[in-house]
Parts: structure tokens; sequence; C-alpha cells
């Protein structure tokens, strides 16, 4: 298993137009675990969205960014990282006109073997299967 951190901080004065990219730099694996985390401050002010590619992942509507303040956003996720590049982007602005404010990104991945053995070549899962 791996857990992969990224804090994320942003700028006071970041408009949506103007927002900051992240990678966020995985490993091969299913994602089952995603935190967002909001330490105390930012009140609503600073958002996040994460995507895979050009497809906005979470939250999975479009129009719609995780902002919050004091919380963490914690959900079970089953989504495959098969091939290169492992990363997804986490796109953050900040309508704060004072203060930088960081959010936490946690993301959980366990190997394909483990968690979604169909997704394995035929090969791979009979040597999985027996232990080798």
């Amino acid at each position: 298993m791996s857990i992969f951190v990224y804090a994320i901080t942003t700028p006071a004065n970041t408009s949506y137009a103007d927002r900051i990219k992240t990678d966020i730099d995985l490993t091969q694996g299913v994602i089952h675990q995603v935190d967002i985390v909001f330490p105390p401050g930012p009140q609503g002010l600073c958002h996040l969205t994460i995507n895979q590619a050009l497809h906005q992942r979470w939250p999975s509507n479009p129009d719609q960014t995780f902002h919050n303040d004091s919380t963490t956003i914690s959900f079970k996720e089953h989504l495959p990282i098969l091939f290169e590049p492992f990363k997804l982007q986490a796109f953050s602005y900040n309508l704060d006109e004072t203060y930088e404010h960081e959010i936490i990104v946690r993301i959980g991945i366990l190997p394909v073997h483990v968690l979604a053995p169909w997704l394995l070549p035929f090969d791979e899962r009979i040597k999985a299967a027996m232990g080798v």
C-alpha cells in the first residue's frame, strides 16, 4: 500500500482564471482512498478540484469545487491508475484577499493484484493466485 500526501499552498488573491496547477505524482495501482483536509482558516475561500488529464475527477460535477474550513473530506474510491503518466492534477484558487491557504491531499493506492486482479494480464493473474 502507498499513501501519497501533497500540501498545496495557494497565495492570496489567486483567481479562478489564474488557478494554481499542482501535479500529484502517484504509482501504478488502484486509488482506494482520498482525503482532502482543510485546516482552520480558509473559511470556504480556497477552492480545489482534482483532474485526471482533461477530465475533472473530483468533485464529480465539473461546475463545483471542494471548499471548506476545519474539515476533512474523505471518501472511498476504486480508480485504476494503470498507465503512465501515473499522476493527477490539483487545481486551486484562493479568493481570500489577505492570506494564503494550504489544503492537504492524501491519496491511498493499493497494488492492482490486491484490489483489482481482473485488470492484470492473464499470466500475471496466475502468478498472483499462486503467490509467485
